[in-house]
C-alpha cells in the first residue's frame, strides 16, 4: 500500500481515553493489559513445517465459489488438491518440489 492510501493514525484525547479506561474498569469481561502482562507475553517463534508462498493465480469462478462455500480452509483445500493432484501425477516431482512428499492430511493421518 502506497503512503498516500494509508490512514493517519488518531490519538485519543485526554479525556476520551478517560472514558475508555473507565469502560474497561467497568467490563468484567475486559482488563487492560499491565506492564506485567506484557513481560510474561511469548512470541509465536517460527513457523513449523513447509511455508506456503503467497501467489496471485486466476482461478474459474465456479472453483472459487465451490471451494468458499465449504467454509474456512478454502485456499487450504484448494492447496491440498493441488498436491493430491501432483502427487497422483508423479511422486518423484513432488518430493524435489517440497522436499518432503508428504501432504498436510497425510501428516495428519
Amino acid at each position: 500500500m502506497s503512503k498516500k492510501g494509508r490512514r493517519k493514525l488518531v490519538r485519543p484525547t485526554a479525556a476520551e481515553d478517560k472514558a475508555i479506561n473507565e469502560g474497561i474498569s467497568c467490563d468484567p469481561d475486559t482488563s487492560e493489559a499491565t506492564a506485567e502482562d506484557f513481560a510474561k507475553a511469548r512470541g509465536r517463534g517460527p513457523q513449523k513445517g513447509p511455508k506456503k508462498v503467497a501467489v496471485s493465480i486466476r482461478l474459474d469462478q465456479r472453483i472459487v465459489d465451490a471451494y468458499k462455500a465449504g467454509g474456512t480452509g478454502w485456499q487450504s483445500r484448494i492447496n491440498d488438491t493441488l498436491l493430491d493432484t501432483l502427487k497422483a501425477e508423479d511422486k518423484d516431482k513432488l518430493k524435489t518440489a517440497t522436499g518432503k512428499g508428504r501432504t498436510r492430511k497425510e501428516k495428519s493421518a
